[in-house]
């Protein structure tokens, strides 16, 4: 059970507003937004990612020191209204680019984060003007632990995996989240998926969406707080907003002691992956003269670091599932032309199944159920809204019946 001496609640914002260029004249929709926040009693408010100012900004020109003057108009801030502020910013870094920077000032807080995974996809190339962070970072305040985020990090589960085992309660994403085809259901995914994964709650907080420009990511608003079995417990248009609302140690606490997965993870201590060739999984293959003992010194793969879809959107038309016996549809989102990894929706109409073979494949697969519930022959499981399963390659499950219907997102990476 929970324990006793769980904290209170502790109450949060997320500050969803539209950045300019001009860092000094953002000040104004910060300052407003924080005081709205605070006088609706968040003790933690979030702003976005390029809070300071917004990209397609000549970034290398606008970026202070996190001991600068922009930081200290928002440490004066969240001094005067006493509340943390967590504020994407801009700071230079040591090789002429600048670091994308999460500026957490506030009571006895003081750090920041600096975005590990930069977004190099769809177009955008963030790594030309942007220099990736290196270290994790979690923050204490009232009895929390907050672990930071920013944006394009939502689609790498090991960070969250992390953070989660780390002791993080709450998930902190400041995001410029990139508009366009797919992209929403994206966001709706990724932020509830990475709740789960960490089994913590997670404050994701975008930029109001603006008319998009260029490969520039300007944000779609949509900000919203997921708890940590990863449904959406409050959500915000895509306008300018204040989302406030209180999260909880204890529903973490009981999260992880329902379901002890966060520790219990058994593909980080594999040496090897397994690999069937035309002669069979003993013969001899490209592992086949493979040394345990050179196997078990090897470098590790980051087995959770899959490539980036390029969206294609190759149709809007749900299609039957190839294999199914019927009442199964696809609707392809997207597909990377070269690898062939895919995502898309699948539907099953209240009684339909499978076929009767149990499945297996040789690329990892990721499923959010959106609404039903879908039963695995195999196991006796039933998966229901709002449940995130990965299945790693070689992983044994179905075949699959939905006796009310199911409403499905499946990703599927190649290895």
């Amino acid at each position: 059970m929970p324990l006793s001496s769980s904290p209170p609640p502790l109450r949060v914002a997320a500050v969803q507003i539209s950045s300019a260029p001009d860092p000094y004249a953002n000040l104004t929709n910060i300052r407003s937004g924080v005081r709205q926040a605070a006088e609706r009693g968040a003790r933690l408010v979030v702003l976005p990612e390029a809070a300071m100012a917004s990209f397609g900004t000549d970034l290398r020109a606008i970026a202070e020191p996190v001991d600068g003057r922009w930081a200290g108009e928002v440490r004066a801030l969240a001094a005067a209204l006493d509340v943390v502020v967590v504020a994407g910013m801009f700071e230079p870094a040591e090789d002429g680019r600048v670091h994308n920077t999460l500026l957490v000032t506030g009571a006895t807080v003081e750090t920041a984060y600096r975005k590990v995974h930069l977004f190099d996809a769809f177009g955008s190339r963030e790594s030309d003007v942007v220099a990736a962070g290196t270290d994790l970072v979690t923050f204490e305040m009232q009895g929390v632990t907050v672990g930071l985020a920013t944006c394009f990090d939502l689609r790498f589960s090991d960070q969250f995996i992390a953070l989660g085992r780390a002791g993080a309660h709450l998930l902190v994403v400041p995001a410029a989240w990139r508009s366009g085809p797919g992209k929403k259901e994206q966001w709706d995914l990724l932020t509830r998926a990475r709740a789960a994964d960490a089994q913590a709650w997670l404050l994701a907080c975008d930029q109001a969406r603006v008319p998009p420009r260029g490969a520039d990511p300007l944000g779609i608003g949509l900000s919203l707080l997921v708890d940590p079995l990863g449904r959406v417990r409050a959500q915000l248009g895509t306008g300018s907003g204040v989302l406030v609302e209180d999260i909880d140690v204890a529903t973490v606490e009981a999260t992880r002691e329902s379901v002890p997965v966060l520790n219990a993870s058994r593909v980080g201590g594999a040496t090897s992956i397994q690999r069937s060739g035309a002669d069979g999984p003993d013969g001899p293959g490209p592992d086949g003269d493979q040394d345990p003992d050179a196997a078990r010194s090897a470098p590790k793969k980051r087995m959770w670091q899959k490539p980036e879809l390029d969206f294609t959107h190759p149709g809007a038309e749900w299609l039957p599932s190839p294999g199914a016996t019927g009442g199964i549809w696809d609707l392809l989102l997207s597909q990377e032309p070269t690898t062939g990894d895919t995502t898309l929706m699948q539907r099953y109409d209240p009684g339909a199944a499978t076929h009767d073979a149990v499945i297996t494949h040789d690329y990892w697969e990721e499923v959010l159920v959106i609404s039903g519930e879908l039963t695995d022959r195999t196991s006796g499981d039933t998966a229901t809204t709002g449940m995130y399963a990965c299945r790693p390659p070689g992983m044994r499950h179905g075949p699959y019946v939905s006796e009310s219907g199911c409403l499905l997102v499946v990703m599927t990476r190649s290895t």
